[in-house]
């Protein structure tokens, strides 16, 4: 018989869950932006890789155009196989 022992979490310290002033901790809203900004970098001297895009407008399940780009890229994401990623 084989039996694992499992201990209780470490607390963490007072200075990693202290809350900043003026934190609101309730939920928020998505993070729509107006720009997005991607930077890859390199091994060694690899040079960076960059990319700058415009944001995406507010998404309206009224809109055929807008639910037909979620979709396509719903599909690339379920191609990649990612058990983390997949809950869309």
């Amino acid at each position: 018989m084989c039996s694992v022992t499992r201990s209780a979490p470490e607390p963490r310290s007072s200075a990693a869950t202290r809350i900043r002033p003026g934190y609101d901790q309730g939920s928020r809203g998505p993070g729509n932006g107006s720009a997005y900004r991607l930077t890859v970098e390199g091994p060694g001297v690899t040079p960076d890789v960059d990319w700058t895009g415009t944001g995406l407008p507010d998404f309206d399940p009224g809109k055929a155009g807008l639910v037909g780009y979620e979709d396509s890229m719903n599909s690339i994401l379920d191609g990649l196989g990612d058990k983390l990623c997949s809950h869309h």
